[in-house]
């Protein structure tokens, strides 16, 4: 059987804060998870690491394993991780 897993991940550096915030709800709000032809994704994830802005999407398993790693790896570098936005999609 074969599958595809589909994801976007997308990493934004900003120099202040209020940029991040507006940057993090522009991409949930205008990101079309349907972009592929074949597949939609499952699951779109927003933070803010510090003063940047992380953001994936694809299927629930894929991102929540990214999400994860991402956000040890930012704490581990000693950036203030904030609380996710997320947004699942119905078929």
């Amino acid at each position: 059987m074969v599958r595809s897993v589909a994801y976007s991940m997308l990493y934004v550096r900003t120099k202040d804060d209020a940029d991040a915030d507006t940057i993090r709800s522009t991409m949930m709000e205008n990101i079309d998870p349907r972009k592929w032809i074949c597949v939609q994704a499952e699951k779109q994830v927003a933070l803010k690491f510090g003063n940047d802005v992380f953001f994936i999407m694809g299927d629930v398993d894929t991102v929540d394993a990214i999400v994860a790693q991402a956000t040890k790896l930012a704490t581990d570098k000693g950036l203030k991780v904030s609380e996710a936005v997320e947004k699942v999609n119905t078929f």
